[in-house]
């Protein structure tokens, strides 16, 4: 059974690029179909990380603007 992408049921039209997979290798070229992905809205890390806001360590730092900062600091509306 062949792995088969994602990217092979779509047009080539819908993403703007054509499929790419190269069989002599077995790798296929990687390239972003959407070119306009946000930032995510928080991220996470286990050992915590230095909000951007009060400096305070938080596990989860949530996007402010350009800032990650921990829930303490995020403007919520």
């Amino acid at each position: 059974m062949d792995n088969t992408s994602l990217d092979d049921f779509l047009d080539s039209e819908e993403t703007g690029h054509e499929n790419t997979d190269s069989e002599e290798t077995g790798h296929e070229n990687v390239e972003a179909v959407n070119d306009d992905i946000e930032q995510p809205t928080s991220r996470w890390t286990p050992d915590g990380r230095e909000c951007a806001g009060c400096g305070a360590t938080a596990t989860r730092l949530w996007r402010d603007g350009e800032r990650l900062v921990c829930p303490a600091c995020k403007s919520w509306g």
